[in-house]
């Protein structure tokens, strides 16, 4: 599915290539995206770059234009120079998530992407979002490489939990018993649980997450609804990117505060999501209540820390016991699709900046992601772009 789409956004800037290519003008940008000229504004990025090599605008288009001419290696250098040169823009997250994806390519681009960010985290101090991305794309790059071990040292920079009680199953039914009060909501994780049918107790366990993620795949398939717990503690204390990826149902619970739920029968919700929190230095209690959708299931949490450096934190099985009873104290996710794109307007202007930040969602806000690519085609009506970005989201 990820090179079918690789394949889908590389049409999507091919264009037109009806070009004027004497005395080209205008912005590449607009001559690449809005009037499909893909050799006139190869033309324009061209001599713009040779005079100013790190503008914002040109080094996009540079980007945009090797992807349409399917030459990743180029994409990926011209990607890390405006993640470099953008470093407080928003489009240096565009850039780096794309990065991420270019990783999976082939080992012979993954080294280029891991030396092209390690570049740029060396050139430049990122922060929050963008340095969480930096560190996404280097572990995507360190997989394809085969080097386990240092994507686990970047997982733990970007603050991934590594270790969980599990405990469970409560409850048969996956949405309406999400909804439903089990003891973990009021304060006492159990040390088991009882089985089926005069089976044995099924106990708490820990259980490890090396890779970052959890999953409930091969759980017992008799109840749907579990319980993940894990103390955390924070050298430093300070403000944190505490981030939840999953399609399952979940309930977020920091020290008993519910900060964020996911309810998936609802809609086509996101997948990833962003919380800026405030923690002190010391030990703190993180617990996901979550109903799996289907057999594949999985489930990451992370603590970044907000000011780009290597997480604090570290991680431990919470015992059972007495733990945090639940509260609702809701925290808005920050920077999501729709925010991104205004953001980017600045920058890139409303019809691109809803074309970029579209492409961005996709992998994780299908319904966000068109939305603003509908957003797109009404300010780019004749756009390829626009068409062949709709057409793979």
């Amino acid at each position: 599915m990820r090179r079918r789409a690789l394949a889908v956004a590389s049409l999507a800037l091919a264009g037109c290539a009806g070009a004027r290519l004497a005395g080209v003008s205008g912005d590449p940008l607009e001559l690449l995206v809005a009037r499909n000229e893909a050799a006139a504004a190869q033309a324009r990025t061209d001599r713009a770059l040779a005079g100013a090599p790190e503008e914002l605008r040109s080094r996009l288009a540079a980007a945009l234009l090797a992807r349409r001419a399917l030459d990743p290696a180029a994409e990926a250098g011209h990607l890390a120079a405006l993640a470099g040169a953008a470093s407080e823009s928003p489009l240096a997250l565009v850039a780096l998530r794309r990065l991420a994806e270019l990783a999976d390519h082939s080992p012979a681009l993954a080294r280029q992407v891991d030396e092209a960010v390690v570049g740029v985290l060396k050139a430049r101090r990122l922060r929050g979002l963008a340095a969480y991305r930096a560190r996404v794309a280097r572990i995507a790059a360190a997989e394809v490489l085969g080097d386990h071990a240092r994507a686990g040292a970047l997982r733990r920079e970007n603050g991934a939990v590594s270790a969980w009680t599990i405990a469970g199953p409560f409850g048969v039914r996956r949405h309406m018993d999400q909804e439903r009060s089990f003891p973990p909501d009021e304060g006492i994780l159990p040390a088991s649980v009882p089985g089926p049918l005069g089976l044995p107790p099924r106990p708490a366990r820990p259980l490890p997450a090396p890779d970052g993620s959890v999953s409930l795949e091969g759980e017992p398939r008799d109840g749907e609804v579990f319980f993940l717990a894990s103390d955390v503690s924070l050298a430093k204390g300070g403000r944190y990117l505490l981030t939840l990826g999953t399609a399952m149902s979940a309930s977020l619970r920091l020290d008993g505060a519910e900060v964020y739920a996911r309810r998936a029968w609802i809609g086509w919700l996101p997948t990833l999501v962003h919380l800026p929190i405030e923690l002190a230095p010391g030990r703190h209690r993180v617990v996901v209540k979550v109903s799996r959708p289907g057999p594949a299931s999985s489930l990451h949490v992370s603590f970044a820390r907000a000011d780009g450096a290597a997480s604090d934190a570290s991680f431990a099985p919470t015992p059972p016991g007495p733990i945090e009873g639940r509260k609702a104290v809701p925290v808005t996710p920050m920077l999501g699709a729709r925010d991104l794109a205004r953001e980017l307007e600045p920058d890139v202007g409303a019809g691109l900046a809803a074309l970029l930040a579209g492409i961005d969602a996709t992998p994780t806000d299908r319904e966000a992601a068109k939305a603003l690519l509908a957003d797109a085609a009404r300010a780019l009506p004749r756009s390829a772009s626009v068409r062949a970005a709709r057409a793979d989201s």
